[in-house]
């Protein structure tokens, strides 16, 4: 592969290590830890703890900016999130590593990519390498710097990020859709201790869910099938999959 280290495309005046604290189920600014850095690249708000904006130890460099790059440092390390105009200005934990691309060879590159990079098998295989610790692994800036990212084009890079927030999307709407199917099992359930009858049609509508599913699942199949070179790769990533395939948690709603 054409490759550049990150530490050639990541600017070191704004790489900082985050602000140590626990956290409040309450305060002023959420701050974001490594349990809402989600592998697709997107931060998670959901259970998110907060800090006093009073708190003495908060530095400048604390806070996020529009595209900055966070990456796990420990427990987790190597997760890689890209921060959002909706996430500027929140804090990020001391297990947290933030980056941001310079102004030279960093401008080919967008940061959704390079964070999609890292979080692959390609970038967790280099993580699993670099890594270090006996007792619950951990990876600093440094080692961070030397992961090879892939030169994509800016349009190919583009068309991933674009497929893949896709992908999101569309994984958000069945994880709608299996919440619902919980929900009314509950119901389903009080209804029955209730004496009440279910609904007749749900049976039939459950029924029909794998003729109704049938081109997604043929679909997935075709993906699959792919060459050996593929399939060998498929069994490394398993060895590297840092959370269940480029999500941590079920997707919000969208």
């Amino acid at each position: 592969m054409d490759t550049i280290r990150f530490d050639a495309i990541a600017d070191p005046n704004c790489t900082s290590y985050g602000l140590t604290e626990t956290g409040l189920e309450e305060g002023d600014i959420p701050f974001v830890n490594i349990e809402n850095l989600i592998p697709d690249a997107t931060i998670d708000l959901r259970g998110v703890r907060y800090v006093l904006s009073s708190n003495k130890k908060i530095r400048p460099q604390h806070y996020t900016n529009k595209d900055d790059i966070l990456i796990s440092r420990a427990r987790l390390p190597g997760i890689a999130a890209v921060v959002s105009e909706e996430n500027e200005g929140l804090l990020y934990g001391s297990y947290i590593i933030r980056f941001h691309l310079n102004d030279e060879e960093g401008t080919e590159f967008l940061p959704e990519y390079v964070a999609l990079f890292i979080n692959s098998v390609f970038g967790q295989a280099q993580v699993h390498r670099l890594k270090s610790g006996s007792n619950g692994y951990n990876i600093n800036s440094g080692q961070l710097g030397g992961l090879k990212i892939r030169r994509l084009d800016k349009d190919a890079q583009q068309g991933l990020v674009e497929k893949i927030r896709l992908q999101r999307s569309a994984s958000a709407r069945l994880g709608s859709l299996v919440r619902s199917f919980q929900n009314i099992s509950e119901i389903s359930f009080i209804r029955s201790c209730l004496g009440k009858e279910d609904r007749e049609n749900f049976e039939r509508m459950v029924g029909d869910l794998d003729s109704q599913l049938a081109p997604v699942h043929e679909f997935f199949e075709k993906f699959d099938s792919e060459s050996e070179e593929l399939g060998e790769l498929q069994e490394i990533r398993e060895r590297f999959q840092i959370r269940p395939t480029f999500y941590a948690k079920l997707p919000t709603d969208e």
